[in-house]
């Protein structure tokens, strides 16, 4: 009785466990695909407003939208993208308002570089660039 019991019960179980760990699957998938999302929509309203700060088009209200969403940087953002992005300005507050020379403007390259990459690590889990390729294809140059 029991045997006959536990043979008719097995398949139900297995179904459910089965339906079980395909739903935690599902949403797994499902809150990684919302994060990057949301990652994608944050990093390019970020990159916007950050080059607009510092192509000296900024004015009071791209100032406010920059406060704000560099704060939201701590919460979106993997913590490479923090170290990243603060090695960048850091570096662009040393170097200050003076132009950039030739060395310096490779080293900005290298640092925007890696600030790409793990934004895209981010956004897409990986990429195939390589920060000599992106280095490469940016438009900065130095000893203007």
């Amino acid at each position: 009785m029991l045997e006959e019991l536990l043979n008719s019960s097995l398949p139900i179980v297995i179904t459910v466990i089965g339906g079980v760990v395909a739903y935690a699957v599902q949403k797994s998938i499902d809150r990684k695909n919302a994060i990057a999302s949301m990652r994608r929509e944050f990093y390019s309203e970020f990159l916007d407003a950050w080059l607009m700060r510092h192509t000296g088009k900024s004015n009071p209200d791209i100032e406010a939208t920059y406060s704000r969403l560099r704060l939201r940087l701590y919460v979106v953002s993997s913590d490479e993208v923090i170290r990243a992005f603060f090695e960048v300005s850091s570096f662009l507050d040393k170097i200050g308002n003076r132009g950039l020379t030739v060395e310096e403007a490779n080293d900005l390259k290298k640092l925007l570089a890696k600030l790409i990459l793990y934004i895209r690590k981010d956004c897409y889990e990986k990429s195939d660039l390589h920060v000599e390729e992106v280095t490469r294809y940016m438009p900065i140059s130095g000893g203007d």
